[in-house]
C-alpha cells in the first residue's frame, strides 16, 4: 500500500514543481513587459528577478505566500483616501509661535543687569546667558567677574577660567603641530584665529596678553612665507592693531603695508593703516594712505570720514617738530 502512494505522490510533486517553475517564469516576463511599459525598469527589474527565484526554490509556498499578500493588497487599497486636507502648494505658510514673555521681558544687556541691585534677579540674568554659548557674551561675562555681589562673580569666573583654560591647552597643541610643519597653512590658520578670536574678548592681562599677541603676529608670519594670500584682510589689520597696542610701530607699519599691498580693494586694511597713523599724529602718513584709499576706488566708512575731518580741521605741524615717537 504504501509503494502505492509513493508512486503516486512522485507525479503530482514533480507536476507542482513544473507549474510553479513555468508560473514563475511568466510572472517574470509578466514583470518586465509592465515595468518597461510604464517606465519604471529601474528598480523593478531586480524585484521580479527576485520573487521568481524565491517562487522556484520554494514552490507553490511562495507563490501562495506571495499571492496573499497581493490578495490582502488589493482588499485593503480598495478604500479611497481622503485628500482633501492635502495641499501640494509651494506657498510657505508659517506657524506663529507665541512668545515666551516670561523670559523675553528679562532680556537685558549684561551692563545693565550688573547694575540691577536685586541680588536674586542679577544671578538669574546671568545664569541665562550662562546656559547660551557663552564664547559669544565673553567680554559680557567678563564684566560681572568684577560685580560686588561673590556668587555672581564666582559664576563669571568660574566660566573664564574654563574657557582660558580650554584656549591654552587649544593654542599650545597647534603651536607644536605648527612646529613640526611650518609650511602647513591650514594649521597656520587655524592657529591664528584661534588666537585672534581670545585676544579680541580682553580677558587676557598684562605679560600673558603680550606673549599671546606675539604669538599671533610670529603665526601669522609663518604663514605669509608660505602665502601671504592665505591671510584674509581682517586678519593684516588685526596684526596690524595688535602690534600697535604693544607699542612695537615698526612691526604695526610693516603689517599695514602688507594688508595694503595684498588687499588694495578691502576697506579694513586701508582702514586700520590711517587708524594706526591717526593714533601716532602721522598726517603726512595718514593723507598718502588717503590718496591710496581714493585711487583703488574704495568706499570710506563713517569713522574713517570722522577721522579725516578731524585731520583737515586741525593745523599741520611747523616743520621740524618731532611727531610722537615710532
Amino acid at each position: 500500500m504504501r509503494i502505492g502512494n509513493d508512486r503516486l505522490t512522485a507525479p503530482i510533486f514533480l507536476a507542482a514543481v513544473i507549474v510553479n517553475a513555468v508560473f514563475a517564469v511568466c510572472y517574470l516576463i509578466y514583470g518586465l513587459v509592465t515595468a518597461r511599459r510604464g517606465g519604471q525598469e529601474r528598480g523593478n527589474r531586480g524585484k521580479y528577478v527576485l520573487l521568481s527565484f524565491v517562487m522556484l526554490i520554494c514552490p507553490v509556498a511562495a507563490a501562495c505566500t506571495l499571492g496573499a499578500g497581493h490578495l490582502v493588497y488589493q482588499l485593503l487599497s480598495r478604500h479611497g483616501v481622503d485628500m482633501s486636507d492635502v495641499s501640494f502648494s509651494r506657498e510657505k505658510h508659517e506657524s506663529p509661535l507665541p512668545a515666551d514673555l516670561e523670559t523675553e521681558i528679562n532680556i537685558v544687556p549684561m551692563r545693565e543687569a550688573m547694575t540691577v541691585a536685586d541680588t536674586g534677579r542679577r544671578r538669574r540674568m546671568l545664569l541665562n546667558v550662562l546656559k547660551k554659548d557663552v564664547r559669544r557674551s565673553l567680554s559680557s561675562i567678563a564684566l560681572a567677574m568684577e560685580n560686588a555681589d561673590s556668587e555672581t562673580s564666582h559664576y563669571a569666573t568660574s566660566v573664564v577660567t574654563d574657557v582660558l583654560s580650554d584656549f591654552r591647552g587649544t593654542a599650545q597643541n597647534a603651536a607644536e603641530a605648527l612646529k613640526r610643519d611650518p609650511g602647513n597653512v591650514e594649521v597656520g590658520k587655524l592657529l591664528l584665529e584661534h588666537l585672534l578670536t581670545a585676544l579680541q574678548y580682553n580677558l587676557l592681562t598684562g605679560a600673558e596678553k603680550s606673549t599671546y599677541a606675539y604669538m599671533a603676529a610670529n603665526t601669522a608670519e609663518t604663514v605669509f612665507r608660505v602665502s601671504p594670500a592665505a591671510l584674509e584682510d581682517w586678519e593684516y589689520a588685526r596684526i596690524t592693531r595688535l602690534m600697535d597696542e604693544q607699542g612695537d610701530f615698526r612691526a604695526a607699519e610693516q603689517w599695514a603695508g602688507r594688508g595694503l599691498e595684498y588687499w588694495p580693494l578691502k576697506l579694513e586694511p586701508y582702514k586700520e593703516a590711517m587708524r594706526l597713523y591717526f593714533r601716532h599724529g602721522d598726517r603726512e602718513a595718514f593723507f598718502a594712505c588717503l590718496e591710496r584709499l581714493k585711487a583703488a576706488n574704495v568706499t570710506a566708512d563713517r569713522e574713517t570720514m570722522e577721522w579725516i575731518r578731524f585731520f583737515r580741521r586741525e593745523p599741520a605741524e611747523p616743520a621740524g617738530k618731532e611727531k610722537t615717537a615710532r
